[in-house]
């Protein structure tokens, strides 16, 4: 489905993608709210001649309009990403070939794009430990393939 030249390069990206998405969700947010601030004013007779009531929810739907796409593409590498780590149905991944704390590592800093500190406060490990499994995995992935991984159950699909 996706051809990265290692584990770590599609965790990466699919990183990336998260805090893109992230981005994206503060900034419709931001612009929601300001479409509902600008109705507000409308509605109490408090706006100046000339102005488009409407443009603020214009603005809006054209932004995502716009950004459905790259969302939707995001969020289908991020689900790649996961099956890799789980399977396709929470069932074989990187979690039945090691154990679930190191697809759950890389799942919190890559696909949840959660920070070192963060990821071993989930874990409750140190961020020593997290680091450490999070190269054990990309090592484990890299020496399979994640296509095969996400269907595997014990040695994967070997």
């Amino acid at each position: 489905m996706y051809s990265f030249a290692s584990a770590r390069d599609l965790f990466e990206t699919a990183r990336g993608a998260a805090l893109e998405n992230a981005r994206w969700r503060d900034r419709q947010e931001d612009m929601r709210s300001r479409t509902e601030h600008v109705g507000g004013t409308a509605s109490n007779g408090g706006g100046g001649g000339g102005h488009d009531p409407n443009a603020a929810s214009d603005s809006l739907m054209s932004f995502e309009e716009a950004h459905a796409r790259m969302v939707e593409d995001n969020e289908r590498l991020m689900d790649y990403a996961t099956a890799v780590l789980y399977g396709r149905h929470m069932d074989g991944g990187l979690a039945s070939l090691l154990d679930c704390e190191h697809a759950d590592v890389v799942c919190f800093h890559w696909v949840m794009a959660c920070t070192w500190d963060e990821t071993a406060r989930n874990m409750h490990r140190s961020v020593r430990w997290c680091r450490y499994a999070a190269d054990v995995a990309f090592d484990t992935m890299d020496g399979i393939e994640c296509d095969r991984i996400i269907d595997g159950v014990g040695i994967a699909t070997i």
